[in-house]
């Protein structure tokens, strides 16, 4: 035996084939579409049968959910990395520290708008397959680090006053969230019409709808 051999489980081989199909269906999807994507198709970049991959998820639906699910992970991840690069922290009010996260939001988008309109069609299947929430990782379960600096700032412009005092907190903080991922999505269509593009510049829209929340927010 090799010094230094490592064997793994066969509960490690099958959480590392799992991780490994998610990634290769996501790159399937971007590169075919989602409707035209096969588990045959899959099974052969990954290396597996169509049986083994059907034993680790159970169908291409649920397959399909939990690929959703990591995407929208992928999705949030460069959106928190976007206005954290940006934003400051402890010297400014609740107010401006919003206002300077938000501002992260234009460049933040054209990085993902792409990544936005796959992830509408990954949702559409789920929608026209009736596959249930119950039955996969929930989307919300990876958002937590984009909503947290938001409901933060939200938080402190209420205590230092920055922000209205009669102000709910996660009703606010759920409208912002709903309105700026609404606005990307809805940009990330318009975009693919060069005639609406100059029409709806992606930017004004996007400060548009942050310039709306920091008003509504406002002391």
């Amino acid at each position: 035996m090799m010094e230094g051999a490592f064997f793994m489980s066969q509960s490690e081989i099958m959480l590392e084939n799992r991780q490994n199909v998610i990634a290769q269906a996501i790159a399937l999807f971007k590169k075919n579409g989602v409707e035209h994507t096969t588990i045959y198709d899959l099974a052969h970049v990954c290396h597996l049968t169509p049986r083994s991959i059907f034993r680790y998820f159970g169908s291409k639906d649920k397959l399909m959910a939990e690929a959703a699910a990591c995407f929208w992970e992928e999705i949030y991840h460069d959106i928190d990395k976007a206005y954290k690069e940006i934003a400051s922290s402890e010297e400014v009010s609740g107010y401006q520290q919003l206002a300077e996260m938000l501002s992260a939001l234009p460049k933040a988008y054209k990085k993902i708008k792409i990544s936005i309109m796959l992830l509408q069609e990954m949702e559409l299947y789920l929608f026209k397959h009736k596959v249930l929430s119950t039955e996969f990782k929930p989307f919300e379960s990876g958002t937590e680090t984009f909503r947290a600096p938001i409901r933060e700032a939200l938080e402190k412009g209420k205590k230092d006053g920055s922000m209205r005092k009669d102000m709910d907190v996660f009703r606010t903080h759920n409208l912002i969230i709903n309105t700026l991922v609404g606005v990307m999505e809805k940009q990330a269509y318009v975009d693919l019409d060069d005639k609406m593009k100059t029409k709806l510049n992606a930017e004004k829209q996007l400060k548009d709808a942050c310039d709306m929340i920091l008003l509504f927010v406002k002391a």
